[in-house]
């Protein structure tokens, strides 16, 4: 538009000397020659550039009003476009914030309920560990007090684990002594093969055997030792065998000498001529001796657990079980009595 109206004043001052030179020659009396000059080609020339330059201008600036609306409008468009966005973004803004207090107010009550069943975990782990700890206390202080020895190892060669104080007792060694003492250390070598065997065949189906072996004392001597091998946790890594074990040296003593005293006794009553017959205070024959065929004509095993009643005459047999009674009751310890027998 500038450059428009800059191009008008040139024909402006120009059409303004044609108007002097017209004025002049009016004033000079020649009027008729001054509306002539007016009329010349020079003079409408100009005024068509003038006209064509104003009109210029009024093109010009419809074309810069049509260009302003359109700015106008662009403007306002965006101005609405933007008040759009902004209440979208807002309204974005706005529930984003509420899901966030919402999902803030979810994890803390998450978070409240994991800190609950984690306090509830913790309480119930800890009352178990107090329950286990008095357990084990309770299974220690039976170990630590009992006169058996008790003793944990994971392998029969191998060392153990762990030993009760009663080994001082039993086998004269200290409990750190005996837990790194090898079985072939201790261990009779005639049982030695025999006990091996006994610990492996220890399986889930089988997990428990009792075994009878001798054990050489930390003072040199032999000892009996009665064993229980018990197998826990079978299959486990942790796989161990409970050893429980007892001095039966007084006991496989005793028996043996019951043993022989009953052998002793035997022979002499197989040996006598007297006919030898034992019975039970229920009165049932338990042992007649081989002189009993030969006095009474029955053979032994034939009397086997009868009563003695069933040979004695029926007139004696009343006297015999009233004499018998003060000897079966403990009151006598001897008697001697007379009666028929068929």
């Amino acid at each position: 538009q500038q450059k428009a109206i800059d191009r008008l004043e040139p024909l402006i001052d120009a059409r303004i000397t044609v108007l002097r030179e017209i004025v002049h020659g009016i004033e000079a009396g020649d009027a008729e020659g001054a509306l002539r000059s007016a009329r010349t080609q020079r003079g409408r020339a100009l005024m068509d550039q003038t006209l064509d330059a104003i009109e210029a201008i009024k093109a010009e600036e419809k074309r810069l009003l049509g260009q302003r609306t359109v700015i106008t409008q662009y403007a306002v468009a965006e101005t609405f476009t933007s008040l759009i966005l902004c209440g979208v973004l807002a309204t974005a803004s706005a529930l984003f914030a509420l899901a966030l207090l919402v999902g803030r107010r979810r994890e803390r009550k998450h978070l409240g309920d994991l800190h609950q069943l984690n306090d509830n975990l913790e309480a119930r782990v800890a009352a178990r560990t107090a329950d286990l700890a008095m357990t084990e206390a309770r299974y220690r202080l039976l170990a630590e007090n009992s006169s058996d020895l008790i003793a944990l190892k994971s392998s029969f060669a191998g060392a153990h684990t762990y030993v009760s104080p009663a080994s001082r007792a039993m086998i004269g060694y200290e409990p750190e002594e005996f837990m790194i003492l090898a079985a072939n250390l201790y261990v009779h070598p005639d049982d030695l093969g025999r006990v091996a065997a006994e610990h492996a065949s220890l399986t889930a189906n089988t997990p428990r055997v009792m075994t009878v072996y001798r054990a050489r004392h930390k003072a040199g001597h032999w000892i009996w030792v009665e064993a229980s091998f018990q197998l826990a946790d079978a299959g486990a890594a942790h796989e161990t065998v409970v050893v429980t074990a007892r001095d039966v040296t007084q006991r496989r003593a005793a028996d043996q000498a019951l043993k022989a005293s009953e052998t002793r006794y035997r022979l002499l009553a197989d040996s006598t001529s007297d006919a030898i017959t034992c019975v039970s205070l229920d009165f049932k024959r338990t042992y007649a001796s081989p002189a009993f065929y030969s006095m009474f004509g029955y053979e032994p095993d034939a009397v086997i657990g009868a009563s003695p009643a069933s040979i004695i005459h029926p007139d004696d047999v009343g006297e015999v079980h009233r004499q018998m009674h003060p000897l079966a009751a403990g009151s006598v310890e001897r008697m001697q009595l007379t009666y028929r027998v068929r």
